[in-house]
């Protein structure tokens, strides 16, 4: 199952409120996940909990439309 669809449906549901398109918000998540994946391969010694603490605010922002 594409995480798309399932974003699609909990948006139905009303279990999350998406800022933009499924297919859109799932794109973005990734390669925020993939972003950050790389970084933390790169510098393996860098403590990264601001850099998480930020993606999850980001990836918030797009499963909450507030406006």
């Amino acid at each position: 199952v594409h995480v798309s669809e399932l974003l699609e449906a909990k948006q139905r549901e009303g279990v999350v409120r998406l800022h933009d398109e499924p297919e859109a918000v799932t794109t973005i998540l990734f390669a925020l996940a993939d972003g950050i994946a790389m970084r933390m391969l790169i510098e393996p010694e860098r403590d990264f909990t601001d850099t998480l603490r930020a993606g999850i605010a980001c990836a918030r922002a797009l499963l909450t439309d507030e406006g």
